[in-house]
């Protein structure tokens, strides 16, 4: 059974974006492990600055709250980062299978 406490707080983790989601675990987690990717395991706070550093690269070159970026990567950690990043924009993301035709990805 859920008391008030727990109640209030699935009302906040329904509310809160994905992003957001993820920024509150890795500033109370940081050194868990968020993924493993190819046999290498990295944190919510080394998927946090990579999802970071991409999401200013995005917004420098022009990706704004609204628009839609495509992103085609073979599964990695480059294509998580991706995906956060372009969510902390405020964008959203549009996954590109690398097996289409390259007139489809077009």
């Amino acid at each position: 059974m859920f008391d008030e406490k727990t109640q209030a707080s699935s009302t906040q983790v329904k509310a809160a974006m994905l992003q957001q989601l993820f920024e509150r675990t890795a500033d109370t987690m940081p050194d868990r492990i968020a993924i493993i990717c190819e046999g290498k395991e990295y944190t919510y706070l080394e998927l946090e600055h990579y999802a970071n550093r991409i999401a200013r690269y995005l917004s420098e070159r022009g990706v704004k709250v609204g628009n839609r970026v495509g992103i085609l990567l073979k599964r990695s950690i480059e294509t998580y980062a991706a995906i956060i990043a372009v969510l902390k924009i405020g964008a959203a993301y549009v996954p590109l299978d690398t097996s289409f035709p390259s007139d489809r990805i077009r």
